[in-house]
């Protein structure tokens, strides 16, 4: 994996800037009035190297998945509690009592709460002092359940909530897709196309243009698609990924939570060719954070993503991917 696509995550569209550039080309001058940057510890396209190519014109093609339409876009919030409560309350699933599955076959309320901090949960990352899941859901329920005579103690409870809450609510908006739900960029609306490209760490929000090609809007977290499902399907219910950080990466491990087996190796994935073996490296300015190097036994060569997640692997496996042409 490397750092060639990250700054796709730092385009917004940004009107009156008088930046004539195309739309995968950040304008730094100046973010947005909502900006939040991209969270890290994320792996939407799994370990896989960015592939792309540059036309003469200016467009952009890059390899990925096109993953569903925004069907639905909430208003913003303002900082203050009242405002968001109101909106947590507008926004509540209906179907949150029973709680049916979500596409990640979880409960609903499970995966709406961690919708709301974008995952960034004790769970997910074990070694950052997050919330765990169960107090986000214990306090976030109060909020809901909560009436007028006691609406001091629901925005106590929201007040006491991981930051990410209020960051989330502030800077990004909800949405749905299909059967996903999320947070994206602030200038995102229906129609829009969640996307996934090689060798970015987290969604990309695109925007059809003319002649089927897509301008850039920006990042999103889209709870169900942040660990390589689109590309490896998803982990079995079994399993979950977790995120730990040291020397300046993520090291991404999988846990088995029947057996509390922890492993290194991604359980959707074949074996390693026998010509591969994964070493230890430090990271250099061309890693991502999320970042894992692998030794060829024959030619010494090292490289910072997993060989059975480049394009030609995932063709071979029988993944459908999409060559996304940006402008």
């Amino acid at each position: 994996m490397d750092a060639a696509l990250a700054l796709l995550a730092q385009c917004y569209p940004q009107p009156g800037t008088g930046f004539e550039g195309p739309s995968w080309v950040p304008d730094l001058r100046a973010y947005p009035p909502a900006f939040r940057d991209q969270e890290e510890g994320y792996q939407a396209s799994g370990l896989s190297p960015a592939n792309f190519y540059v036309e003469d014109e200016g467009p952009l093609v890059a390899t990925g998945k096109l993953c569903d339409a925004v069907s639905f876009v909430a208003e913003s919030s303002d900082a203050n509690a009242a405002s968001m409560m109101e909106l947590l309350r507008r926004l509540q699933p209906a179907n949150i009592h029973p709680a049916p599955s979500y596409i990640t076959d979880e409960p609903f309320l499970d995966a709406w709460a961690r919708t709301l901090v974008l995952d960034l949960t004790a769970e997910r990352f074990p070694t950052i002092r997050h919330e765990p899941l169960e107090a986000l859901k214990a306090r976030l329920l109060t909020v809901l359940e909560s009436d007028e005579t006691d609406g001091r103690s629901a925005e106590s409870e929201l007040n006491a909530v991981n930051n990410s809450v209020r960051d989330t609510w502030t800077d990004m908006r909800f949405f749905t897709a299909g059967k996903f739900m999320g947070f994206g960029p602030f200038d995102m609306q229906p129609g829009d196309v969640v996307s996934v490209l090689l060798g970015l760490s987290t969604p990309l929000i695109i925007r059809p243009a003319k002649g089927g090609a897509y301008t850039v809007v920006g990042w999103a977290y889209v709870h169900g698609l942040m660990d390589g499902e689109a590309l490896l399907g998803p982990l079995l219910p079994t399993w979950r990924s977790k995120q730990y950080w040291t020397n300046r990466r993520f090291l991404v491990r999988y846990q088995n939570i029947e057996t509390s087996r922890i492993q290194r190796s991604d359980p959707r994935l074949q074996p390693l060719p026998s010509d591969w073996r994964r070493v230890y490296a430090d990271v250099t300015q061309d890693d991502s954070v999320v970042v894992a190097h692998y030794r060829n036994r024959g030619t010494g060569e090292v490289i910072n993503y997993d060989p059975r997640m480049t394009r030609h692997a995932l063709l071979r496996r029988g993944v459908q991917l999409d060559y996304v042409r940006l402008v």
